[in-house]
């Protein structure tokens, strides 16, 4: 998807793996006014959730949207969804197989506000979307994830900091409601991301990815997890070489990684890869950008061999 709007479905397969630190390849299309903003992995059969940045859900079956080839720009998201407002833009895209799973939907904001309903809630989204989450003025909405019990959550900010604190400290609420303080934030800063670290987790790590395409991986036991409202921890140590961090991510080391930047080059490689270092280093080169480009997002999949 691009920062204009156009949303196209091609098959992973289009993009090949890469050694860390190559180009990349194109991901679509893009005029000057374009940027992309955001690749998403799921089954045909899945359903598409499209939260907005005013706090609003839309959802679409994967396999009615467009097909296109990996060069393509794609359908523009107004054409799928007529009723998305005018100043209204598409903050984050989620696959889901059905709405009567256990779980909830927990969602983060920029001003560090976190929440949690249950996914039942959302089960009769219309044409007309449905509200997700109530905002403040002038925050906006940055992640949404599927939260089971036992989760703990990471808030990770454009400075550098991550907050880590058991999702069980934020009561289920229903969809029209604010949520509470997940992550304190110092003059400047703001939440950029969002990763759940499952119960399970015995040797996870952390991911993080700056703007300027240099990544890390950190283990998730260097995170203490603490009550929610605090300031947090470093996780990236942020200078004018690594630019602002964009993704914080949670992985267990055998994933692919997606790269995405604004000026619509992908990179598809191992998360191996990535040098694992502690929470104060900087990171290793994943992705090689022009001057004029950065990073907008970046996620793990599971490898082409277990889809």
């Amino acid at each position: 998807m691009t920062r204009a709007g156009y949303l196209k479905r091609t098959n992973l397969t289009n993009y090949r793996e890469q050694k860390r630190g190559g180009r990349g390849s194109s991901g679509g299309k893009l005029r000057d006014e374009d940027a992309n903003t955001g690749v998403f992995v799921g089954s045909t059969h899945d359903y598409l959730l499209f939260f907005t940045d005013q706090g609003r859900v839309f959802h679409e079956k994967i396999y009615d949207l467009p097909e296109a080839g990996r060069d393509a720009k794609g359908t523009h998201i107004r054409n799928l969804l007529p009723s998305l407002r005018q100043d209204e833009n598409i903050a984050s895209v989620l696959s889901v197989s059905g709405f009567d799973q256990a779980g909830s939907f927990i969602f983060a904001t920029k001003s560090g506000i976190i929440k949690k309903s249950l996914i039942t809630d959302y089960a009769n989204i219309t044409s007309a979307g449905l509200i997700a989450i109530n905002l403040q003025q002038g925050d906006e909405l940055i992640g949404v994830d599927i939260q089971q019990n036992g989760d703990d959550v990471v808030l990770a900010t454009k400075n550098g900091q991550a907050m880590r604190f058991e999702a069980s400290l934020v009561r289920d609420t229903g969809r029209a409601t604010q949520g509470v303080i997940g992550i304190r934030l110092r003059e400047g800063d703001e939440v950029v991301s969002m990763a759940l670290v499952p119960q399970s987790d015995t040797g996870g790590e952390l991911l993080a990815v700056s703007e300027y395409g240099l990544g890390k991986r950190t283990k998730v036991a260097d995170y203490p997890s603490k009550g929610r409202g605090g300031l947090g921890v470093i996780t990236l140590d942020i200078t004018e070489k690594t630019g602002p961090l964009v993704t914080l991510a949670h992985v267990a080391g055998n994933e692919e990684l997606m790269v995405l930047t604004e000026k619509g080059t992908v990179i598809r490689t191992r998360v191996e890869e990535v040098r694992v270092t502690g929470r104060n280093a900087q990171g290793v080169k994943v992705i090689n950008i022009g001057d004029k480009d950065r990073v907008i997002d970046a996620f793990p999949i599971r490898r082409e061999d277990e889809l």
